[in-house]
């Protein structure tokens, strides 16, 4: 995020020195707000010598896995610098720019499981959610009366932390009623640096020449996010019990900017 940051100052720095004869560069300030999508999946795999009340029979596994699907606002605001040219007599341009943003909200969800015995998929509540995200946005467009109509499509990376509260029981089994230990409620918290990319469409309004207003509708995916934890290694080291997981995200994003050309 600072190497993107600095970017932005650099091309917002040099913009105000450069001629505009073959093209314009410009800064500005956005805000926007979204819709995430999460799928959550995880899943529960023992194998043979596991510490829990019926482990798998010798050379078998037993895998148990769990998964969920929910949705949430987020909103953000950044900075973001680029340069816009025209490349035909009729006002087609291109742009390329810079943007980097804070964001916050999250879809927050809840992961049924299959048990909450040692060795089973634990229900959580879970949520899932955006910090800070970067990227590098090119647009193709055209005027129609007054007004620039554009296409857009570009890459980011953005920083996603997860949280989860669970429930189960951390020996090889657990009783309610007290006749073997309660079962405990942790914690699990994670941050993860996303790889994206975003399609969409936009419109931007001059107000005076230098001066302008858009509005943009982005779809934007992100790469698969996979964790993986591991429990009670054998005699010669192997885990037998692991839980891999993994959240599968897209996020709908409209984004209103204020425009400053040099």
């Amino acid at each position: 995020m600072r190497d993107v940051g600095l970017a932005v100052a650099a091309v917002a720095a040099f913009a105000s020195g450069a001629s505009a004869q073959d093209g314009r560069f410009y800064v500005g300030i956005s805000a926007n707000a979204g819709a995430l999508g999460v799928a959550y999946e995880k899943t529960v795999i023992v194998r043979e010598g596991a510490p829990v009340a019926e482990p798998p029979a010798t050379g078998e596994t037993l895998v148990r896995p769990s998964s969920s699907f929910d949705r949430g606002a987020t909103i953000g605001s950044g900075l973001f610098a680029g340069y816009r040219r025209r490349f035909a007599d009729d006002g087609r341009f291109f742009s390329a720019e810079v943007q980097v943003a804070g964001a916050g909200g999250a879809a927050r969800g809840y992961l049924p499981g299959t048990g909450l015995q040692r060795g089973e998929n634990w229900p959580e509540d879970w949520s899932f959610g955006k910090n800070w995200a970067a990227g590098l946005t090119g647009r193709v467009g055209t005027p129609v009366n007054g007004i620039d109509l554009y296409l857009l499509g570009g890459a980011r990376v953005t920083q996603v932390a997860f949280g989860a509260e669970t429930t189960g029981c951390e020996h090889p089994v657990c009783s309610a009623d007290g006749a073997y230990p309660d079962f405990v409620r942790g914690t699990v918290a994670r941050h993860s640096t996303l790889a994206g990319w975003s399609v969409g469409v936009g419109v931007e309004k001059r107000m005076r020449p230098d001066l302008a207003f858009r509005w943009e509708l982005s779809y934007i995916g992100y790469a698969t996010d996979e964790g993986r934890m591991e429990f009670d290694p054998d005699p010669a080291g192997m885990p037998t019990i692991s839980v891999p997981s993994r959240f599968s995200s897209s996020d709908l994003e409209l984004t209103l900017s204020l425009v400053r050309y040099f």
